[in-house]
């Protein structure tokens, strides 16, 4: 299955102090689907008439992501992250955030 995706993505990275750095970033996408073209003759197994199952045709969907990551002094990093997904048949929104440390 072919399922083309187009979209950007802009990051950049900012020196807030000697110690603090701090990376936004955010990206829009557009995935396109079609039909999967996937008819199936069926027939039970006890007998009777043929009957076809007929496959999906998804329609497209968009999605717009972003966040920020900060790191302090090289080890600790604090991150907060969204997404949106729009359009056809997909809606769905998420959060995440963390902290990681470095070693």
């Amino acid at each position: 299955m072919f399922v083309p995706e187009i979209g950007v993505r802009l990051a950049t990275t900012l020196q807030a102090s000697d110690n603090v750095v701090v990376r936004p970033y955010g990206k829009l996408s557009y995935t396109f689907q079609g039909d999967i073209g996937s008819s199936r003759a069926f027939t039970y197994a006890a007998g009777g008439n043929v009957f076809t199952l007929k496959g999906v045709d998804p329609k497209g969907y968009g999605s717009l992501d972003g966040g920020i990551n900060a790191i302090f002094n090289d080890r600790i990093g604090l991150f907060v992250q969204g997404g949106l997904n729009f359009g056809g048949s997909q809606k769905g929104a998420e959060a995440r955030g963390g902290v990681n440390v470095r070693f």
